[in-house]
């Protein structure tokens, strides 16, 4: 895998959690937020969403982002 700035883990990030959870969900806005500022308060903000995300849909997430990163590493 290869390395991503902070944006593009977080726009990685976001897309899976609108694919999973939705777009109009919370963790999904501050996600979006903090990769497109890239301000620590939004980074933090998104953090704590993500963080209250149950547990089984964080690791739903993070199954997808694994897969977009492959499909993304596979591409370049």
């Amino acid at each position: 895998m290869s390395r991503l700035s902070q944006s593009a883990a977080l726009a990685l990030i976001a897309r899976s959690i609108a694919e999973i959870v939705g777009p109009a969900s919370e963790a999904y806005r501050d996600i979006l937020k903090a990769a497109q500022s890239g301000q620590l308060v939004d980074v933090l903000l998104a953090q704590a969403a993500f963080d209250a995300l149950p547990g089984a849909l964080r690791h739903r997430i993070a199954d997808r982002v694994a897969e977009l990163s492959a499909e993304r590493d596979e591409k370049s």
